[in-house]
Order: structure tokens, then C-alpha cells, then sequence
């Protein structure tokens, strides 16, 4: 699954807000554990395969391992456990999945035998995988986005590179065929910005263009200054950073450039300590984490974070095993690297804990969990949302929303106040129809 994003305001910038209206109780600063934790191994080792946090939980589905895999099973943080369940009917490699309203979809790929166009959904409650219609072109490599529930598919590749593009509606299971891409284009990244999606580079390209879901089209944008594949992305406050990967000439790249939307120009930053590709990125806390990889014929264990604020890159402690091709996936402010391969295909997962709460002692300058302030939402609809809330229920709501929803994709404030004739209210606030959110003195 490609991750999709929308404005991030990181939770250190919300809580500088919230000193301005609260007062907070003085505190020694939070300092980063910097350690890998090894934690229980996956029961089939694999690499190419794709993961989905729903509930907290993390899901491993299909990959490769001397041929395309069909197995599943579910991770359990807090009881450190994994769980095999029911294995999809076709096994798969090199495809996507998307995870919506408690069901996962796994869409397209290849195995053993070729191309796939087929797709089947995962029903968590029922632990059961049934099929649904097939797309209208069978493709690999190639980039998914969720717009309103509904699964636009583009590029990849199957006897030839693909420009094409299609929509899966769940509630019909029904595939349409929208415009196409101008470019045609595989192992490229896509990013959700603002409700339209940014199709970035590709292998041997580095053009870019956006697609209007409302108007079915796409327009052309300025290209990548530098061609690139096998790299990543990341979107942090509406800007689309691009990080490493390996050139045109298959040179490994420490290079990272970053795409302002609103202007539609690039601009290089400063580049990674070191140079790799098919490596993996989390955004925490409105930070960018590099980990693993390959580079110069070497697997790479090696992570290193990057602060956009100051535009400067800080190497961290490296993970306890070298891996390349692999999964992660962030969860309460912590990053689990899951499989992969380096010589061999790994079982292996380790953790690494972002930051930690520290020691609290000290000196305080009152209670602040009773204290309030306006949670000011804006939908992606343009309707806005308020809430009044104490210090404590708006970190909880800031923590949701810096993992992108990971715990659940929808965040329920139970509300006691203007009720009007009900004596409670409940609101159900989806991560992916939240545009963005400001906190006010109240």
C-alpha cells in the first residue's frame, strides 16, 4: 500500500500551541530511547509482501520466499504474539493492499504463473478471504490510493509499462476505467494531498502529475530534478519530500528534493549520511526516518531521521539485522521493521521506540487534565467541527492523528456538552476525511 497523507501537524508544534492556552506542568524533556528491541518473529519468512495496521494490530500478507506466497497472520503488540490465519486463495507478490471499514484488499500482482488483474477482500471479523471482481488489466508494481472509500489503481506494469487507471467501488464491485496517466510508469510512489493524487517518477522517469478524481483528469507538473527508482516518499505539511533510491545510471543515492505543491517547484535538502535503495520510511512526530536498504552491494541495517525544521539529517542506532524489500509500520510512536531479506528471507521484527515519556518530577504549575481548549476540525468537505476538550483528551487526539489513524481509522469523541434534547452524542471522525485541525484558547 502506498501511504497517503494529508496536512501533518506534528505533535510537538500542537503541544507548543497548547502551552499558549494551558498551563502545563514543567517536566524534564522527553529524550528518544534510540534502541532496536527485538520482538517475536513471523511465523513464515518473507519479503515483497504488504502490511495494514487496523485496530492496532499489524496484518502480513502474501510475499515472496522461493515463490509467490498466499499466507497471513496478525501481529499483537501488546501480547508480543503472532497469529496465523486463513491464506488468501491466489498467492502474490509485487501487489497492493488497502485497508477499508474493517476489511483488507489485495489487489493485483504477480506469482508464479504471470500477471494478476484478480483481487480478493479479507473480512477480520469472519477470518475469511472472499473474491470480488477482477481489474480490467492485470498489473504489477504499481500505486493504490482510497479516495471516499473507493480504490483508484495506476501505472505498474504486465507485458508492458502501464499508463492506465481504474476505480474499484466496494459497494457495487465494480471496476471503471478512468483517464489515463500521461506517463506511463512502474516502481513509482503516490501521495493523497488535499483529496487528488500525485503519481511521482517511476523507474526511468521523472515526471509528475496529479489526478482530479472530481474531474477525471490529470495535469502535468514540474518533474523531479533528478530521475530516480526504488525510492521513497513522504508528505508533511501539503510538501511531497523524495528521498533516496538509485539514478538513471544505477547509482545509489543519498539525495533528497522535495515537491511544494502549492508553488510547483522542487528544491534539494540536504542529503542522507548514506546512500540507499528499496529501504523503507515512517513519519513520526513531523520527522522523516530512513532505515535499511541497499547500497554498494551491501544490505543495510543502518536508520537515520530528518528534521525538516532545521533541514538536517541525525544518524540513529542501527537495527539489529540488516534487511532490504521489507515492512514498517508505525504505531504509538513506534517503528516495527518487519521481514525482508538480505541473504536469505527473514522471519525477524524489531522495534524501535520513538520517544519515551521520561521522568514527569519535579516542579509543577498545576493540574492540566482538567483544563480546556477548542479542538478546531476542518473536514475535507470544507465543514468544519469543535469540541471542547481538556489537555489530556486533545493529546490523545493528536497522537491518533500523527500515526495517520494507525490504532483505528476513526476517532470517536463521546460529546457532554450542547446536547441539545439527547442526553449523550457521539461523532465519528474518519483519519482520511480529516483536512486539517488548529487548537484554540477557549
Amino acid at each position: 500500500m502506498r501511504k497517503y497523507f494529508k496536512r501533518f501537524t506534528s505533535l510537538v508544534l500542537a503541544m507548543i500551541m497548547l502551552c499558549g492556552v494551558l498551563p502545563f506542568a514543567a517536566a524534564e524533556e522527553d529524550t528518544e530511547t534510540d534502541v532496536w528491541t527485538t520482538v517475536a518473529s513471523m511465523s513464515a519468512a518473507r519479503y515483497n509482501f504488504q502490511t495494514e495496521v487496523v485496530n492496532g494490530n499489524i496484518y502480513a500478507i502474501g510475499g515472496y520466499n522461493s515463490g509467490a506466497r498466499s499466507y497471513m497472520e496478525v501481529y499483537n503488540p501488546a501480547s508480543d504474539t503472532w497469529s496465523t490465519l486463513a491464506s488468501m486463495s491466489e498467492p502474490r507478490y509485487d501487489f497492493s493492499t488497502e485497508a477499508i471499514n474493517g476489511k483488507i484488499y489485495a489487489i493485483g500482482g504477480r506469482n508464479n504463473s504471470g500477471y494478476l488483474s484478480s483481487m480478493e477482500v479479507y473480512d477480520i471479523a469472519s477470518n475469511t478471504w472472499s473474491t470480488l471482481a477482477s481489474m480490467l488489466e492485470a498489473r504489477c508494481e504499481f500505486s493504490t490510493q482510497v479516495i471516499d472509500d473507493k480504490i483508484y489503481v495506476m501505472g505498474g506494469r504486465a507485458s508492458s509499462t502501464l499508463s492506465s487507471m481504474e476505480v474499484y467501488d466496494p459497494s457495487t464491485d465494480i471496476w471503471t476505467t478512468l483517464s489515463s496517466m500521461s506517463t506511463a510508469r512502474y516502481e513509482f510512489s503516490s501521495e493523497l494531498i488535499n483529496g487528488k493524487i500525485y503519481a511521482v517518477g517511476g523507474r526511468l522517469v521523472s515526471s509528475m502529475e496529479v489526478y482530479d478524481s472530481v474531474s477525471n483528469t490529470w495535469s502535468t507538473l514540474a518533474s523531479m530534478p533528478e530521475t530516480r527508482q526504488k525510492y521513497q516518499s513522504e508528505v508533511i505539511d501539503n510538501k511531497i519530500y523524495v528521498i533516496g533510491g538509485y539514478s538513471k545510471s544505477s547509482v545509489p543515492l543519498t539525495l533528497v528534493e522535495v515537491y511544494d505543491c502549492v508553488n510547483d517547484t522542487w528544491n534539494t535538502l540536504a542529503s542522507m549520511s548514506e546512500a540507499r535503495y528499496a529501504f523503507e520510511t515512517n513519519v513520526v512526530d513531523g520527522e522523516i526516518y530512513a532505515l535499511g536498504g541497499y547500497s554498494d552491494s551491501d544490505y543495510l541495517s543502518s536508520m537515520e531521521k530528518y528534521d525538516p525544521v532545521s533541514d538536517i539529517w541525525t544518524t540513529l542506532s542501527s537495527m539489529s539485522e540488516a534487511r532490504y524489500i521489507f515492512s514498517t509500520k508505525e504505531i504509538d510512536g513506534k517503528i516495527y521493521a518487519i521481514g525482508g531479506s538480505n541473504t536469505t528471507a527473514l522471519a525477524s521484527v524489531e522495534v524501535y521506540a520513538v520517544t519515551d515519556t521520561g521522568d514527569t518530577t519535579g516542579d509543577t504549575a498545576g493540574d492540566t487534565t482538567g483544563a480546556n481548549a477548542l479542538l478546531r476540525i476542518t473536514m475535507v468537505t470544507g465543514a468544519i467541527k469543535e469540541y471542547e476538550m481538556t489537555a489530556t483528551e486533545i493529546s490523545a487526539f493528536i497522537s491518533w492523528y500523527s500515526s495517520e489513524g494507525a490504532s483505528s481509522p476513526m476517532y470517536i469523541i463521546e460529546k457532554t456538552y450542547n446536547l441539545g434534547p439527547f442526553n449523550s452524542r457521539t461523532d465519528y471522525l474518519p483519519y482520511n476525511k480529516i483536512a486539517d485541525f488548529e487548537i484554540m484558547e477557549y
